[in-house]
């Protein structure tokens, strides 16, 4: 019987029948998984109510009589994040991020860096140490950078010129080629994306940066704005994905 052991947080979970639940767990040491929690529903103290969403988890599963499908034996819950599910702008950042995980990461695959990313802006956000808006703007990026589709921020994508040697201060970003291109070679396609050339600076920073430095970072304004803008639609694009939790969240927000 194989037995895997790991720290790992809900994505999302389902209602199987009248007792149990489908969990799907992003792990530090497997990636993400399904198991089936038997009787979570009904037995209150074998899982004493910790398997809600957002939660960091240490969890014990073996493999069941179906192929792919674990059964969760064990479970012990390290980290609440109780001030995120208290507060429903959290909550649908967290999920907006829990979804684009769940939607992205193919199963079974290691994504150690991804996993100490999502906890960590879990964790700043549950602490109030960093605005909800700044943290969905390093998620977003450094995940892109993470799974292998960066935007292209350093050089006009037609003329090759570099940001610090564009002249002036407005820039565009073209989705379909996922790179930033200069005002003078601009084709006008309006579905190009307006940017400052702070914005692109800053968000050049959080791509590169190391992450604790990263998190100290003040945004400026109109960075938040457009950064937000961008990274929205460029997620979007590139996952080939639609978000209902990105809805919820243009909602709430």
């Amino acid at each position: 019987m194989k037995i895997l052991s790991s720290p790992a947080i809900i994505l999302k979970r389902i209602e199987y029948g009248d007792f149990d639940l489908i969990i799907t767990f992003f792990t530090l040491n497997y990636g993400k998984i399904t198991a089936m929690a038997k009787y979570a529903k009904k037995s209150k103290k074998r899982f004493a109510s910790v398997l809600e969403p957002f939660g960091e988890l240490n969890i014990v599963t073996t493999s069941g009589r179906n192929k792919g499908l674990l059964i969760l034996t064990e479970v012990c819950l390290s980290h609440s994040f109780m001030e995120i599910k208290k507060n429903i702008l959290k909550t649908a950042y967290a999920s907006y991020w829990a979804e684009i995980i769940n939607k992205s990461v193919e199963s079974s695959v290691i994504e150690k860096q991804l996993y100490i990313l999502f906890y960590k802006l879990l964790d700043m956000i549950d602490k109030n140490l960093i605005s909800e808006t700044a943290a969905n703007i390093i998620f977003q990026i450094r995940f892109a950078n993470i799974s292998g589709i960066k935007p292209q921020l350093e050089k006009c994508c037609k003329c090759k010129s570099e940001i610090n040697r564009i002249k002036g201060e407005k820039l565009f970003f073209d989705i379909e080629k996922g790179s930033v291109i200069c005002e003078n070679c601009n084709s006008g396609n309006k579905k190009n994306i307006p940017l400052f050339k702070g914005t692109v600076k800053q968000l050049l920073w959080v791509q590169d940066k190391e992450i604790e430095k990263v998190l100290k970072m003040k945004f400026t304004e109109y960075c938040l704005q457009q950064a937000t803008n961008l990274m929205e639609h460029f997620i979007g694009y590139y996952v080939g994905k639609e978000f209902n939790s990105l809805k919820f969240l243009k909602e709430v927000g």
